[in-house]
């Protein structure tokens, strides 16, 4: 019998991006879908752009997310417990920081806007706007950047204005990293709490504790982590079974919020 141990250990962000991105962390069923809005819409209600702000401030998460962990073949891999609005907006951070973050552009766009020069303007700033957080932080400067891109036909537009580029580019790299010098994905740390020897439904369970008491799950979503591995049962009413079959089908066909897990 395998025995359960309850770990706590210390990530930093730059670790939760790599096992994610190496499929190491996984969402099980269980799970709720992300519920956070992108940006602040009433007051302590939270949201991703909050969220990231508050790991500027402090540098380290007060909760802890919590996985559970098991062996498959020759890697271990995580599923997350507790803590999924939390690791999207991590991760929708270091992938589209301007979309969280999206006044960090405006100096930047206002020059390009002011400039009679350039003509391209949408394509240039959408270039800059999807962007990640560690592509943005290399450019060194635009000629270079947009060589290095294959866009020079590009730059060839915005030439003229390339050091007024360069100098609003710094500031903007200025508030994308802790007191304006620490990188956010090296020196942000994470708690985390691993769950080894644990089943899928004593998982379950531990979800539903953790958010009995303490988060807005609805008694739906509650009673779905309960009854996840419930599997022995037949649906008798056709009617009800149709239905069924086709909110299910409607559901994945319009998930317009893409989750990181």
């Amino acid at each position: 019998m395998i025995s359960k141990t309850i770990k706590n250990e210390t990530w930093y962000v730059e670790m939760l991006i790599e096992k994610i991105n190496s499929k190491k962390i996984i969402k099980p069923q269980f799970q709720r879908k992300k519920k956070w809005d992108l940006k602040p819409k009433k007051d302590n209600v939270p949201n991703e752009k909050s969220y990231i702000e508050f790991l500027f401030r402090r540098c380290h998460t007060v909760h802890p997310i919590t996985f559970g962990q098991e062996s498959v073949g020759s890697s271990i891999i995580f599923s997350n417990i507790d803590g999924n609005n939390r690791i999207n907006a991590i991760k929708h951070f270091m992938d589209k920081p301007f979309e969280i973050f999206d006044e960090y552009l405006e100096g930047l766009f206002k020059i390009i806007d002011d400039s009679k020069n350039v003509g391209k303007k949408k394509q240039i700033k959408d270039i800059f706007k999807e962007l990640s957080y560690n592509d943005f932080l290399k450019i060194k400067r635009p000629d270079r950047f947009f060589k290095e891109i294959e866009k020079e036909e590009l730059f060839e537009e915005i030439k003229n204005i390339q050091n007024d580029l360069d100098d609003e580019i710094d500031r903007i790299k200025n508030k994308l990293q802790i007191n304006g010098e620490k990188e956010f994905h090296l020196n942000v740390k994470i708690s985390i709490n691993i769950f080894e020897g644990y089943t899928t439904d004593e998982l379950c369970e531990t979800f539903e504790e953790i958010n009995k008491f303490n988060t807005k799950l609805t008694e739906t979503e509650l009673l779905s982590c309960r009854l996840f591995n419930v599997c022995d049962f037949e649906i008798t009413d056709l009617t009800f079974k149709v239905e069924l079959q086709e909110t299910i089908k409607e559901y994945y066909k319009n998930k317009a919020d893409e989750e990181v897990l």
